[in-house]
């Protein structure tokens, strides 16, 4: 499976240690270590963190023709503070390298296009996104819905699901995106099916934590129980999951064998520490 991925590389700071990560570029690394062709396009700055992060990168395996160096802006990083449970909160720096993505666009053909919302918080970045969407031949567009404090909005939500085809979101954003799009208050089953209608999407994925997900397309739904694990932290978990289903699915084109095996790998992350984990 060749794989085109658009969006954040940063550093989570948990504590005193850092970790690379940043939604696509997890996604990306767990699709190169499921052996696809995995590419990003994104930017870091030219200083120590931006250094790290393209070695770490290199070695995942995640090819960096798309990646620039800028002088202009640091290398993205996040302070993420754990409750308890291992939930993260998130401090997402602004004004910095993947905020600022401006380099030549990529072309050709892929098999899927993955992005998110966080990376649309800065109209540079934004309208690079949309040139690479109308640019590039893609069979499938992966929407990670994503939402992180309060950098999105209905018009970036609306826009994005315009060019979808398969799109992932957890419980909560459920509840969010049922307001923000339906102005109603809808159970799972029925907001899946009208943002299907909606938007002609072919497959529509809810994780639920520790309770699995239900994977929904016109006329089927399937459900996955969660696994029971011992937390290390959850940062990464769902970018895992999704590579696992994307993986699966372009293997087999069965919903109940990728979700199985996305829940096996997101569970595995969520039991390690950060978000790319050995």
């Amino acid at each position: 499976m060749k794989a085109l991925s658009f969006g954040e590389i940063l550093w989570d700071v948990i504590g005193d240690n850092e970790y690379l990560g940043g939604t696509v570029l997890n996604l990306s690394s767990h699709l190169s270590k499921l052996g696809n062709d995995s590419w990003i396009v994104s930017s870091v700055g030219n200083d120590s963190r931006g250094e790290r992060a393209l070695i770490a990168i290199k070695r995942f395996g995640v090819n960096l023709d798309y990646v620039e160096i800028t002088e202009q802006y640091p290398t993205g990083h996040v302070s993420v503070t754990l409750n308890d449970s291992g939930q993260p909160t998130y401090n997402i720096h602004e004004n910095v390298a993947w905020d600022n993505i401006s380099l030549n666009i990529p072309s050709g053909e892929y098999d899927v296009f993955c992005f998110g919302t966080l990376a649309q918080r800065n109209q540079v970045s934004q309208n690079s996104l949309y040139q690479v969407l109308n640019k590039i031949k893609v069979n499938h567009v992966f929407f990670d819905v994503n939402l992180r404090q309060s950098y999105f909005s209905k018009e970036i939500v609306e826009k994005s699901l315009q060019f979808a085809t398969i799109v992932k979101l957890n419980d909560e954003e459920v509840i969010e995106l049922s307001k923000l799009l339906f102005q109603e208050n809808l159970s799972e089953d029925d907001f899946a099916k009208k943002i299907i209608e909606k938007f002609d999407l072919e497959i529509v994925i809810v994780t639920r934590g520790g309770d699995g997900c239900a994977v929904y397309s016109s006329g089927e739904k399937v459900e996955i129980p969660g696994i029971k694990i011992v937390i290390k932290d959850t940062v990464g978990a769902g970018d895992a999951f999704s590579a696992g289903f994307l993986h699966r699915y372009f293997q087999t084109n069965d919903l109940k064998l990728s979700a199985q095996f996305a829940n096996e790998l997101g569970a595995y992350v969520a039991s390690r520490a950060g978000a790319i984990p050995d």
